[in-house]
């Protein structure tokens, strides 16, 4: 029930989450927008795990794999870079055992998966972050305005000191975050809006997306068929 209460954030099922947040990461670095995203992805992930979904690269697994590096950034971004998140996981854990018997049954399971796949990601999460901005500076661009034969160079000059610079970022330099450090397309998003507006840049988030995607579904239809390679004679 939220009756008297500002958002669902503020009920027992987060504020107390929220809280125990705010300790684990310092009053200092607190940030309740990332706490919420925190307490709201593992409280999912919860659910999920008990559900008999375990991360990996397709399907619900990818769902849930991205919602725990999403939570793993968000503390990353509030200066923890420990291990936190089976502490968030037992909170809920400890709310839901008396109504839901899966996760009640499940309680060593849904704590092991996410402790891996944390210690997982932790590793490349840095390194991963190094490279996409790397990838950024390589891909920094400007696109001129207007026509290029039109043999006015000052009117070419002035639309171009008007205009903000564009990044090439691609597809396929998401796909290659994705596949050497484990980033979600959503967290490359995330990390070209955060470097656009600090360095006022724009970019073509429609064709990342779509060439992305193409090469996402290559990479799963290749998993599929060596999986079930696997289970073949």
């Amino acid at each position: 029930m939220i009756i008297g209460k500002k958002t669902v954030y503020h009920t027992d099922l987060f504020e107390n989450t929220i809280e125990h947040i705010k300790r684990i990461v310092g009053e200092n670095n607190f940030n309740e927008i990332g706490a919420r995203i925190i307490a709201d992805h593992i409280r999912t992930a919860v659910h999920m795990i008990a559900d008999g979904v375990k991360p990996s690269n397709t399907d619900r697994g990818y769902n849930l794999r991205r919602l725990i590096r999403r939570a793993i950034r968000e503390a990353h971004k509030m200066g923890h870079e420990d291990a936190c998140l089976a502490q968030v996981a037992r909170d809920f854990i400890h709310i839901y055992q008396d109504v839901y018997e899966s996760v009640k049954n499940n309680e060593t399971v849904i704590i092991d998966e996410i402790t891996i796949e944390e210690s997982k990601f932790q590793k490349s999460l840095i390194q991963g972050i190094r490279e996409f901005n790397k990838l950024f500076e390589k891909r920094k661009i400007v696109y001129l305005v207007g026509d290029k034969n039109d043999g006015n160079q000052g009117k070419r000059m002035e639309a171009l000191s008007a205009r903000k610079p564009m990044s090439s970022f691609s597809g396929e330099d998401m796909f290659h975050l994705f596949e050497t450090y484990g980033f979600p397309s959503e967290m490359t998003f995330e990390l070209l809006e955060e470097k656009s507006k600090e360095l006022n840049y724009d970019y073509e988030r429609r064709n990342i997306q779509e060439s992305f995607n193409e090469a996402m579904k290559k990479h799963q239809d290749l998993s599929r068929t060596a999986s079930a390679g696997m289970f073949k004679g």
